[in-house]
């Protein structure tokens, strides 16, 4: 970790009760079915060293998926939750594919000139 100017690396799992998302409405997130976040922090001192970090970050997201579809605890249409997800995550990884679409059609309706883009976030492409 020293080799990249790392302090930090965190590793935390937040278990929803399996009746988390049994009252949820219709909204942007679909997380009647939702899985246990997982919350990954790294911190690193160089932007020189960003490029190794967000690799070991991604390898770390797709590793803990990987494991947790072989246990049996996690679906691979699960969609991340979003107030943990990394950067470069697609608007269908969000909210899934039907969701995310749907999203698009009320953002073309609301916000044609798409001035809420202007306020960052995750892109629904």
């Amino acid at each position: 970790m020293a080799l990249h100017s790392g302090t930090s690396v965190s590793y935390d799992v937040e278990p929803f009760l399996s009746t988390y998302g049994e009252k949820a409405t219709d909204s942007a997130f679909p997380h009647s079915d939702s899985p246990l976040p997982l919350n990954l922090y790294f911190a690193w001192d160089l932007p020189t060293d960003d490029d190794f970090w967000y690799a070991a970050l991604h390898t770390s997201v797709q590793t803990l998926k990987d494991v947790a579809i072989a246990e049996g605890i996690y679906k691979s249409d699960f969609t991340a939750y979003p107030n943990y997800a990394i950067s470069g995550t697609t608007a269908e990884e969000l909210y899934g594919e039907a969701n995310a679409a749907r999203l698009r059609q009320i953002r073309a309706m609301v916000d044609p000139k798409g001035v809420m883009e202007l306020a960052g976030g995750f892109d629904l492409g």
